[in-house]
């Protein structure tokens, strides 16, 4: 990395703890993706019951349990298939199989199909030196500093650069930036800028973009119309991050891996490719207990498997031995391979399994009650059976029950403002999803309540925005926000809770569903001095965690290492704590209750 570089991430970080003012990103704009679409994938892939291609229906049941009693895990949705059929599908929460999500480092593997079918064409060789693909891009320093790096380098993760994913929110130029920072080519270090150069590779070798690319060769035999993917500021594909695919497309894109590249008889991907990209390049044992890496794939350490695998717990897991694969989408405070899901998973489907069971109806029964138990649903009272002469004589009939909690009445028309000096750190966005997409929040001014009907509203206003959202109780409700000028779809629940000292308070979660991020708000609603705890997941801990991980980057410049080594770790963890779980006092202001100009 470039002292430059350096510098503005430095900067950045600066100003993302800086919980006194209004965030400001090096680069102005933000990373655009287009509005959500919830809708169903074209050519959907056979259901059949589990039995039918020897899976236990109760065994499924036991699992899925096991991921939603686990409180390590925070999973959003599970696809279980076998032989190229799905037999279980579950949503946990609000959560929907219908909406896109953020893949993160997942798509890393998708990337590798590309490059695959590149060097298929002969179009690209893995031996190829990165200073012959992109020489005129270089300066005569970057030719000498990468002059050993190929194609496999990349693909391999080995590389060494020191040019990463914290530098390019302060660097428009990324293929500059990569080449202007160091190289210590050999050992694993994992790092997404190496998948974006694969990117601008695919670009340079067939002048289209890598979505265009696998537009024609993959998404389309496979029935893929549903997707999108984020570029750099000069227009290419991130690669090893970004793209927004549905959960039953991303499981056909593990098929096909399966399969060794077939799809209904035709081959997309060479065989030998997939064999290649699937079996262990490199050791991983640095960063992960149980796989090591193969072609931006990675392969299980100790069972026939491999994975697409982005951080919070998006992952495609082929289990060969079974010939199980599990799609899943989670929001858990996890890089890598740390969490019990994948101990999990291999405990419950990785030994080889029977072609076909006997039909089990009550077990399956049992599947259903599970997979149904694990979404979101309104209680409801049991309505009683009316009696015989009800129907005939005329009675007076009894006042509806209350559509909202008691609690909204008292709320509504209220409005909260704050003149504490860390508003500008509450934001509706999730910091996190703040800091990936270059897309920062103006501080909080105030929040309000309107009781309208059978509907409960909450406007919170940031210094410079104002966003309007229906507030769910029971089940959550849908909005479509703009956040400086991106579309997002939210779901917003409402919970009136007391804390362990009995003050009341409102819990409101609004999850935003194409991503694994969700922000929390506790607003102490009552008494002289109200106030706001807000909070997000993935939390402040794995932020912390994360930041520590990046010291290395930093330490790596002599002008820092001995300024970095002095940082004390508790005032970091401080920091972060107050930046991602920031707390702000109230102040509370009547204002006559009306119906917002957009509310229905």
């Amino acid at each position: 990395m470039s002292i430059s570089s350096l510098g503005n991430t430095i900067t950045l970080f600066g100003r993302i703890a800086d919980t006194q003012k209004m965030r400001k990103p090096i680069l102005s704009e933000p990373v655009r993706k287009p509005p959500c679409r919830i809708t169903s994938v074209k050519q959907p892939l056979p259901r059949v019951r589990p039995e039918e291609i020897g899976l236990d229906s109760a065994r499924i049941a036991a699992f899925l349990a096991e991921l939603s009693q686990d409180e390590t895990l925070n999973m959003h949705s599970v696809l279980i298939l076998r032989n190229g059929k799905i037999v279980t599908e579950a949503t946990f929460g609000e959560h929907s199989l219908h909406t896109w999500k953020q893949t993160y480092s997942a798509c890393k593997s998708i990337t590798a199909l590309a490059v695959g079918m590149l060097v298929e064409d002969r179009m690209l060789s893995l031996d190829e030196k990165l200073t012959d693909l992109f020489d005129a891009r270089l300066t005569p320093l970057s030719r000498i500093t990468a002059k050993d790096l190929t194609v496999r380098h990349l693909l391999t993760m080995t590389t060494g650069a020191s040019f990463n994913e914290a530098s390019v929110h302060s660097e428009k130029d990324w293929i500059k930036g990569y080449f202007g920072g160091s190289f210590s080519p050999g050992a694993f270090s994992y790092n997404s800028l190496n998948s974006y150069m694969l990117s601008a590779i695919v670009g340079i070798k067939t002048g289209m973009r890598l979505s265009e690319f696998l537009n024609e060769r993959l998404f389309q035999p496979l029935g893929i119309t549903e997707y999108h993917w984020e570029c750099c500021p000069l227009g290419i594909d991130k690669g090893g991050w970004g793209l927004f695919l549905l959960p039953e497309d991303m499981a056909k894109i593990g098929l096909l891996v399966m399969q060794d590249g077939v799809w209904m008889g035709r081959q997309l991907v060479s065989r030998d490719w997939i064999r290649e990209a699937t079996a262990v390049q490199v050791s991983a044992e640095a960063v992960s207990k149980l796989y090591d890496y193969g072609y931006h794939i990675w392969c299980g350490r100790e069972k026939n498997s491999f994975l697409f695998n982005g951080m919070l717990g998006q992952n495609v897991l082929g289990l060969r031995d079974s010939g199980v694969l599990l799609v899943t989408n989670a929001g858990n405070d996890e890089i890598f391979q740390s969490s019990n899901y994948f101990t999990a998973a291999e405990r419950y489907f990785g030994a080889s399994l029977p072609d076909v069971l006997p039909q089990n109806d009550a077990a399956y029964q049992t599947l259903c009650k599970t997979v149904a138990s694990l979404k979101e649903h309104v209680p409801r009272k049991a309505v009683p059976k009316q009696p015989l002469w009800k129907k005939l004589i005329p009675v007076k009939k009894a006042a509806p029950a209350p559509a909202l909690p008691g609690e909204c009445a008292l709320l509504s028309g209220v409005r909260f403002t704050s003149d504490d000096p860390n508003a500008p750190s509450v934001s509706l966005m999730p910091l996190t999803l703040q800091v990936v997409q270059n897309n920062y929040g103006s501080g909080f001014s105030s929040v309000s309540f309107l009781a309208n009907g059978d509907t409960f509203y909450m406007t919170f206003t940031e210094a410079e925005a104002r966003y309007l959202l229906p507030v769910g109780f029971g089940v959550s409700a849908d909005a479509d926000l703009s956040f400086g000028g991106v579309p997002y779809h939210v779901k917003t629940l409402g919970q009136f809770l007391k804390d362990e000292d009995g003050r009341p308070l409102l819990k409101i979660r609004v999850t935003f569903t194409e991503t694994p991020l969700t922000r929390y708000f506790k607003i102490y609603y009552t008494g002289v001095h109200p106030f706001l705890k807000a909070y997000e997941q993935p939390g402040s801990e794995f932020i912390f965690s994360r930041l520590l991980s990046l010291q290395d980057m930093f330490t790596a410049s002599p002008l820092l290492t001995g300024a970095i080594g002095k940082i004390d770790r508790d005032f970091v963890r401080y920091r972060v704590y107050k930046a991602f779980s920031p707390e702000i006092r109230l102040q509370k202001a009547s204002e006559q209750a009306k119906v917002p100009a957009n509310v229905p």
